[in-house]
């Protein structure tokens, strides 16, 4: 009970015996007095001591209950106080929850990470453990079989990747010289199989494409001294014309007619040799000036730089008409010399020849040696088995 409670019943404490007191003097006195006045004052008095006392338990009650008033209201706001404290406290607690799962995620993101770490070291470990077994387990015919394997494959792709044969072919005779060192049994199909890629690839010849190109820019490069063809006018013989104007004048004395008969076969014979005339069959082609000289040389060059890119690219239809064509030009606008003649039978020679490569396959040798491998692997691994068993049962 609270402070102003007990004050409150101690007031109508006090209050209830002051009246009690009084009455019982008013009663007392009552006595004394008459009957009549007696019982009219004693009646009065009692009213009055009940209004009273009414009225101050009325009092005394509001008091009470405004006390109470008071301290529930406090209680109230001691509850609603407790409760945003509970309620931020819980979202504290919320909040701090929230953030230990994410280190726990993290935590747990950063466990599996170091697992899947743990696990590919150990198959790294694995992996090199298994290789330094095989690597201790190694023979020397293992050794050598695997240099072969490789040059096997290694002259596959410089087949396909620089197209001539001539590298191929020396990798090839190279392995079948380390499986003649071998000499292991059952080497005689793996042997058989690089002598039928060594056999295809001389049969497939070899074509010599540099040649063939440096030959061509050679050839370009003579273009310029060549000489073409010019108007040619015949110069007439000076001095039989002098032999003949001196007859005449040792003839001085003879007679006129003799003269002018002279006179007129000497000139006759003059004419005859200024003026030739000539049945051509083609048409006459008119003198080139030196910039239509130049475009001709320039063009020429040109077919033949166009030659030798084909050559390059294995291109045998353009290869043949860029030569083709460029015999037609030294034909039509060169003077056919003893250069010119023979630049012109160069490039009859080049345009016979092929440019293209043909390229077989060798596969045959590189799938004899892995097969042979996986089988003499195959045995060791039945053998040492056999051995093992063996072991056991003694």
């Amino acid at each position: 009970m609270s402070e102003s409670e007990e004050k409150a019943q101690a007031l109508s404490n006090s209050t209830s015996k002051a009246a009690t007191k009084k009455a019982q003097s008013t009663n007392a006195k009552a006595s004394s007095a008459k009957p009549l006045q007696t019982n009219r004052s004693s009646s009065s008095y009692l009213w009055l001591l009940l209004g009273l006392t009414a009225f101050l338990t009325v009092i005394a009650g509001s008091w009470f209950g405004w006390q109470q008033w008071q301290s529930l209201q406090s209680k109230m706001e001691e509850i609603e106080g407790l409760s945003i404290a509970l309620n931020k406290q819980l979202q504290r607690s919320d909040s701090q929850d929230i953030a230990f799962n994410n280190r726990e995620l993290q935590q747990a993101e950063k466990n599996q990470n170091l697992s899947q770490k743990m696990m590919d070291l150990q198959l790294q470990l694995n992996a090199q453990g298994a290789r330094i077994t095989e690597l201790g387990s190694t023979t020397r015919t293992d050794w050598y079989l695997s240099e072969a394997a490789y040059l096997a494959r290694l002259a596959s792709q410089r087949l396909q990747t620089e197209r001539s044969t001539k590298n191929p072919l020396a990798l090839l005779q190279k392995v079948d010289s380390i499986l003649v060192e071998l000499n292991e049994v059952g080497m005689l199909a793996v042997r058989a199989a690089i002598a039928t890629d060594i056999a295809t690839l001389r049969l497939a010849g070899e074509i010599d494409v540099e040649g063939i190109v440096l030959e061509l820019n050679a050839l370009t490069a003579e273009i310029d001294q060549l000489s073409m063809i010019q108007l040619s006018v015949p110069v007439p013989d000076i001095n039989q014309a002098l032999d003949s104007n001196d007859s005449a004048n040792a003839d001085v004395n003879s007679t006129l007619s003799q003269r002018w008969s002279s006179l007129v076969d000497t000139f006759s014979q003059s004419l005859g040799q200024l003026v030739q005339v000539k049945q051509r069959v083609a048409p006459i082609e008119r003198v080139l000036s030196a910039s239509e000289e130049s475009i001709v040389r320039n063009n020429l060059r040109l077919l033949l730089q166009q030659a030798a890119n084909a050559a390059l690219r294995e291109q045998q239809t353009i290869y043949d008409l860029s030569l083709k064509r460029a015999q037609q030009w030294v034909a039509q606008y060169f003077q056919m010399n003893s250069s010119v003649q023979v630049l012109k039978n160069r490039m009859i020679d080049l345009g016979g020849k092929q440019v293209v490569q043909q390229l077989p396959r060798i596969d045959g040798s590189v799938n004899a040696l892995e097969a042979f491998m996986i089988i003499r692997q195959s045995s060791l691994l039945e053998a040492s088995e056999e051995a093992v068993t063996t072991e056991e049962l003694d």
